[in-house]
């Protein structure tokens, strides 16, 4: 998870069975709440910061990014 500072859970299983999701994060001093599936790419941040962002979504977990015939 890098370099979290805190991490807050209040439910049994969210750390053992991998089911976590971020609903809100600061970033560039500014409060985002995770609303919506596409929320980073609609919220008001620097296009370099929103890049480290995806990079450390990438290289910090295990998901794989696939492509079909159209997009990723």
């Amino acid at each position: 998870m890098g370099t979290v500072e805190e991490i807050l859970c209040g439910k049994t299983g969210t750390l053992t069975e991998a089911d976590m999701n971020v609903s809100k994060f600061i970033v560039e001093g500014k409060l985002i709440k995770n609303s919506r599936k596409n929320t980073l790419f609609n919220c008001e941040l620097a296009h370099e910061t929103i890049e480290k962002v995806k990079e450390g979504i990438l290289y910090n977990c295990e998901a794989r990014v696939e492509m079909d015939a159209t997009q990723y």
